[in-house]
């Protein structure tokens, strides 16, 4: 694996890349739902390599509960004025038993915008899928370095995950079913960066985006009117 320092990450942000035209490039975020919501943040530089740069893991907890308290003041305090694209485990387009809110609308509700990774084409659900992109990059170059960097400090759940933590289920016997990750502390992060990869393989839908930003921009704009804060930076 290939790492850099996170007290040198934003010197690596050197252009922008595709059709965005902001400043600094697009946050992914990967996101893993359930009661122990995971979060992983990164960046695709001009060169084409993705910086893995922060990492959010929860347990017995609840997604809303999960942006309010830790991404949302980690986006404040590390990545104000990065455009973030949120790409989630499909699942999440259920609603849960007691209501019919999608993971998609709980975003929205804080001003995110946020898809989930397809399953169309190249792509499924299925863990050989999902490693399948996160392997797209690890085994690349790109002008000689590699096409993914980690962050020490900042994913050090995901790195142990990949030196011991993330594994497979013992199987019994040959009729077991297929090989699964057994689910651990260290699987919901990677499964949150493999809906990163996802995403970022086949592209965030940037006229999808540039239409929600534009109308979360009128929303913020009517909210700072009427009560002098912002819906999303909350200053």
């Amino acid at each position: 694996f290939f790492f850099f320092s996170s007290r040198r990450r934003h010197t690596r942000f050197r252009g922008v890349t595709g059709v965005q035209t902001c400043a600094l490039p697009i946050l992914i975020v990967g996101l893993d739902f359930g009661r122990t919501p995971s979060a992983i943040l990164g960046v695709v530089i001009d060169t084409g390599q993705l910086l893995v740069l922060d990492e959010i893991t929860m347990e017995n907890s609840d997604f809303r509960t999960m942006l309010e308290f830790k991404l949302l003041p980690l986006l404040r305090a590390k990545y104000t004025g990065h455009p973030v694209a949120c790409v989630g485990d499909p699942a999440g387009k259920a609603g849960s038993d007691n209501d019919s809110v999608n993971k998609l609308m709980i975003l929205e509700e804080f001003g995110l915008y946020g898809e989930f990774a397809s399953t169309h084409g190249k792509h499924d659900n299925t863990p050989d899928s999902r490693l399948g992109a996160v392997n797209h990059y690890l085994t690349r170059l790109v002008g000689g370095e590699p096409l993914v960097l980690y962050s020490r400090e900042g994913v050090p759940t995901l790195l142990d995950g990949f030196r011991f933590g993330y594994r497979y289920k013992e199987k019994k016997d040959e009729d077991d079913a297929p090989d699964t990750p057994l689910k651990n502390k260290y699987s919901h992060p990677h499964d949150a960066h493999q809906y990163q990869c996802m995403g970022v393989l086949d592209g965030v839908d940037a006229r999808r985006m540039a239409l929600f930003e534009e109308e979360n921009d009128e929303r913020d704009e009517d909210i700072q009117h009427d009560t002098g804060r912002s819906a999303v930076t909350g200053y």
